[in-house]
């Protein structure tokens, strides 16, 4: 967690109150005997909480001590540091380990049960009453002194059905990484530790050595670690890329419905403590979703609807609506707006939002990555039987050229071109299923009329690739960016630009450009259409400029624009 750099946003000193309340919440939390508490906050020297930024994102809150980080609160939990845990290290669950193993844990892997060393066998009762996500301490043999805190990723009882195998404990926090540095860097003390290593059989030869010698020595510092070639037993996973650690926050097996279910709840709840104003109110559910909720995603991740429990927004908002967070009234047909927010619901009342990444403007035409559209064909279920042999499944999207190759192969592995007429292939009853029309039985096409065939039975549909996003397949034919120019009273002109959103465009930063570039008033409402979107209002005849902006600035092709020809530039007529 602290082995990549993080940011400090702000930070202020503690009132003396504020410390006093935080030493008994502490105290409460970890059980700590008053001789120790008085350690941990000695009255004199100054104590600060600091707002910081970690590289993936989080927000984070961290308190320092005489100049020592001492505690962190990540995600509403509360951790204490190395330097806390050398002046109380009964404060957590410990976990013992070889110093081989922490020199694997320095760059990002996680403590491995096979890793973990056990004075004497392991028992049901050797984890009793530790949970999955308990804050744990890890050790080295031969010092009581913690040298790493983290989280487990199993429950003690999970541990020992295990059969001491799979992950143990994820480090959030360790000797040696960036939060430690923020300290006086001290090494840990050496506090005796009475564990029994005689009895474990470690399957290399280098346990009975250095870890022997560790009994009457200093755990080294980190720099004196060195990275051994050999491991001890079953020490630690391979590492990736430091990355690994933080995109394993989920776990193998866990529901994505549920994952996309918390993001949806995650972001939902930020946007409404923090980004909706009374002003907004009423705000489109649409608009609300899109330019309200989404930029609360974390990077990296997407929110699709689709794949939550919910499936749809409305139903979504509906339960939000029923926890009493929001309400929820329908303005016009078919359009939901969220009219009413209680921004002192418990929910809200202590969530830590985070800042917004302010994303480059789209002010220059080199920022906009305009989406990748082609056009694809669906496979129907009446012609599975003849895409088998690829285990293709219903709906499955091919370009014209797999189609056309798939042909091509089908022929060449069934021996069905006729050799006299290479341009003449023969009918077998797959083929005949799929190419013959009713009443036909010809035993030979062409190869054009059996691709253009072929064709037909597919069903025509598009794919749609936004940059950093996975792939969208609709059926059917994409919707073009459709412009019109209409009349209103008073001999006045306005242009509607509808179904931008499909390639990408924000539709609030293309009126704005509108608005600033040709000095007219432009307006953004939903589509008088259900369920197409949001539709731009512009004031006059602005035909030719949103021409001029969508072919060189958001570089979408000509074949995707309908209403060109409404613009006042006309050509001159040759004489």
């Amino acid at each position: 967690m602290f082995l990549k750099p993080f940011r400090v946003k702000k930070q202020n000193t503690l009132k003396g109150s504020d410390r006093k309340k935080m030493k008994g919440e502490i105290g409460k939390l970890y059980n700590i005997p008053e001789d120790s508490l008085n350690e941990l906050f000695p009255t004199k020297g100054d104590m600060s909480m600091a707002k910081i930024e970690l590289h993936s994102g989080d927000i984070a809150f961290l308190y320092t001590c005489q100049k020592n980080p001492v505690f962190f609160e990540i995600n509403k939990k509360m951790f204490p540091t190395v330097y806390s845990l050398w002046k109380c290290p009964d404060m957590l669950p410990v976990f013992t380990t070889w110093p081989q193993v922490f020199t694997k844990l320095v760059v990002g892997a996680d403590l491995m049960l096979p890793g973990v060393v056990i004075n004497g066998p392991v028992h049901m009762g050797t984890f009793r009453g530790i949970k999955k996500g308990d804050i744990a301490s890890v050790k080295l043999v031969g010092n009581r002194a913690p040298v790493a805190v983290g989280e487990t990723l199993l429950s003690g009882e999970d541990m020992y059905l295990s059969a001491m195998k799979g992950k143990g404990v994820k480090p959030i926090h360790m000797m040696g990484d960036l939060l430690w540095q923020l300290g006086d860097q001290s090494e840990p003390p050496h506090l005796s530790d009475d564990i029994n290593i005689e009895g474990d059989g470690e399957s290399e030869d280098d346990s009975d050595g250095d870890d022997k010698e560790s009994d009457n020595e200093d755990v080294p510092a980190i720099e004196k670690l060195t990275v051994h070639d050999n491991e001890c037993k079953g020490a630690t996973a391979a590492v990736s890329d430091s990355e690994n650690s933080e995109s394993e926050e989920e776990e193998e097996g866990e529901d994505p419905k549920k994952v996309m279910d918390e993001l949806l709840d995650y972001c939902c709840l930020c946007a409404l403590k923090a980004k909706v104003k009374k002003s907004d109110l009423p705000l489109s559910t649409g608009i609300f979703f899109k330019n309200y909720l989404q930029p609360y995603c974390p990077q990296g991740k997407y929110i699709d609807i689709k794949k939550s429990s919910y499936k749809k927004l409305s139903k979504y908002l509906q339960t939000v609506e029923s926890k009493g967070l929001l309400k929820i009234k329908q303005m016009a047909k078919g359009m939901d707006s969220i009219v009413e927010i209680d921004k002192d619901h418990l929910e809200l009342r202590d969530l830590q939002v985070p800042e917004l990444v302010i994303q480059p403007t789209e002010g220059s035409e080199d920022d906009f990555i305009p989406p990748v559209i082609s056009d694809v064909f669906c496979i129907p279920s009446n012609l599975l039987p003849f895409f088998k042999s690829k285990n293709y499944s219903k709906g499955r999207g091919l370009v014209a050229d797999e189609v056309r190759q798939f042909l091509t192969d089908y022929v060449k592995e069934n021996d069905l071109q006729d050799p006299e007429h290479k341009g003449v292939i023969k009918i077998d009853p797959i083929l005949g299923d799929v190419l013959l029309r009713k009443n036909e039985n010809d035993s030979y096409l062409k190869w054009e009329v059996a691709k253009s065939r072929l064709f037909e039975k597919l069903q025509p549909a598009f794919q749609i690739v936004y940059p950093g996003k996975p792939p969208i397949l609709k059926k059917g034919k994409v919707d073009p960016i459709k412009i019109d120019v209409v009349q209103r009273s008073g001999n006045k002109k306005v242009t509607l630009i509808d179904n931008v959103e499909t390639f990408g465009i924000d539709p609030d930063k293309f009126a704005h450009t509108i608005q600033v570039k040709r000095a007219c008033s432009t307006t953004v409402n939903p589509s008088i259409q259900k369920n197409k979107g949001l539709q731009i209002m512009a004031q006059g005849n602005q035909v030719d400029f949103i021409q001029q902006l969508l072919l060189e600035k958001y570089k979408i092709p000509v074949r995707f624009i309908q209403g060109l020809e409404k613009g006042t530039t006309k050509k001159k007529k040759k004489r």
